[in-house]
């Protein structure tokens, strides 16, 4: 039976009806992202051209179109979110699901005029935090749109408590944050919303370049087969890495 079945997949990538593929998503279209301070709570950073994570600075990215920028039929899908570092001190920064629609905003470190993310709201003197500072967290939390109240309940939390991956930050460059392919997929199938992550250090301060920034923006990278490649795309052998015509 697996030989039965290995062949038939086998004879699928040949005939071009599987193929493995990669797709980056950047810039400001696709990707938003800005971060909260604890100490200036009211105060949007959606246009600062850099992101800080530690236990008082907050950073939030999100992804944006993945379903129309993978195309249909996509499946076994995987994420990346590549970070540039720039500054660092050796800290270990977690990444977590969001919860809610936080918006980016359009101010520069001044007090909310318009829509926007703070420590206290996720969209400017409009929808606080359950918690201020993205900190209502729980496992059992789904994507919702609440405004404030009590942190007791699903479909009233912030983000996810556990993280999806943690790295230790101990050298400018690029860095790289994996994302659970149930995250990936969900994203894809709108089965969870695309309201992106939360990024926070542990100890202390490490500073990424945003998408503002005028090089080495974040950037995701999606990697997904694809059933159907379409017309005049060729098939990929993705056992020997070979392209069949």
């Amino acid at each position: 039976m697996k030989r039965a079945l290995f062949f038939l997949l086998f004879l699928l990538i040949l005939c071009g009806q599987v193929s493995a593929d990669t797709k980056t998503i950047s810039g400001t279209t696709n990707l938003d992202d800005t971060w909260m301070q604890s100490g200036f709570p009211n105060i949007n950073r959606g246009t600062d051209d850099h992101l800080i994570a530690s236990p008082n600075y907050k950073t939030l990215i999100r992804v944006k179109n993945v379903a129309s920028e993978l195309g249909v039929g996509a499946t076994n899908i995987t994420a990346v979110c590549s970070m540039f570092c720039y500054y660092e001190d050796g800290d270990t920064v977690k990444i977590y699901r969001t919860l809610k629609p936080w918006e980016e905003g359009i101010q520069d470190g001044e007090d909310c005029v318009d829509s926007g993310a703070t420590w206290n709201d996720w969209n400017c003197d409009e929808k606080e935090w359950t918690t201020e500072g993205c900190a209502c967290a729980n496992d059992d939390g789904v994507d919702n749109s609440a405004d404030g109240g009590a942190c007791d309940d699903a479909s009233r939390r912030d983000r996810k408590a556990t993280a999806e991956c943690q790295v230790l930050v101990n050298a400018t460059g690029w860095w790289a944050f994996t994302i659970s392919p149930e995250l990936a997929q969900g994203w894809y199938d709108g089965t969870m919303l695309e309201n992106g992550l939360f990024l926070a250090g542990t100890t202390i301060s490490t500073y990424f370049r945003s998408t503002e920034y005028g090089s080495n923006q974040p950037f995701f990278v999606f990697t997904y087969t694809s059933e159907e490649p379409g017309e005049g795309k060729p098939g990929k052998n993705i056992m020997s890495g070979g392209i069949i015509k």
